[in-house]
């Protein structure tokens, strides 16, 4: 990625309490406490890579690679230091990327997008992780505090030798956001779940004494994930600004 020339941002991100201690890091090469990081080059010729973050920050990228990493938790400062130098993130990037933010956001910094989106919402205790992307020339790079069942989805279903190498990074970005909004849709399923479960109870009970309760929670739970989407406007929006343009390629 070349240096950033200017930056388009939407929304304030918000400083956040660091979340992954304690978390379970046996599955990755990384020592205790640390974020998880998982790294995979695609090639187009059908030999993919998968590789350690050291690795993957002296690896060959070419246009005919696309690189893929991916960080779970908080990115400690001196590997936060290398990824930003290594691609080029401005400040705020690397910032969210060594101890995540809260909040919709989209940024354009030169030659590289910046987007955080809502992932997997819980409707029924209002907590959600924010996933962000950063999409620069042949690299995507993803953070999130908790695991995402449809980023490792995502990854089983690329587990064999593909050919991403030849998709662009905004092609990338663009199928992860995608997936990001039917775990909307299935937040929203979940709350049709239980409008029917009530409708049931509504019918079938003689006492009725909790349906109101129950009905006034789901109501608060409904406009919980409303606000939540609501906020997202602006940053969908601005994907189609000619800054984000500049940066896509016609297709994408």
């Amino acid at each position: 990625m070349p240096h950033a020339a200017s930056v388009h941002a939407i929304a304030s991100p918000e400083k956040r309490t660091p979340s992954n201690a304690g978390k379970d890091t046996t599955n990755d090469a990384s020592r205790p406490g640390e974020a998880m990081v998982r790294a995979r080059r695609f090639d187009a010729d059908r030999h993919d890579q998968v590789l350690s973050l050291e690795a993957a920050l002296e690896a060959k990228v070419t246009s005919r690679h696309l690189l893929w990493i991916d960080i779970e938790g908080d990115l400690d400062s001196p590997d936060g230091e290398r990824m930003a130098k290594r691609f080029a993130l401005d400040r705020r990037t690397r910032q969210a990327l060594e101890e995540g933010q809260d909040g919709p956001f989209l940024s354009v910094n030169g030659r590289y997008l910046h987007v955080r989106v809502a992932a997997e919402p819980n409707p029924a205790d209002s907590t959600t992780a924010w996933l962000d992307i950063i999409a620069g020339e042949d690299v995507v790079i993803t953070r999130h505090d908790r695991p995402l069942g449809f980023l490792i989805d995502y990854d089983d279903r690329i587990e064999a030798d593909t050919a991403l190498g030849t998709l662009g990074s905004v092609t990338f970005l663009g199928s992860l956001l995608d997936d990001a909004i039917t775990s909307y849709h299935a937040a929203v399923d979940r709350i049709e779940d239980q409008v029917d479960v009530l409708d049931t109870r509504s019918l079938r009970d003689a006492a009725r004494g909790n349906l109101l309760d129950d009905l006034v929670q789901l109501r608060r739970r409904i406009a919980r994930l409303r606000r939540l989407l609501a906020d997202h406007r602006a940053v969908f929006a601005a994907l189609a600004s000619r800054d984000v343009g500049e940066i896509a390629a016609d297709e994408d």
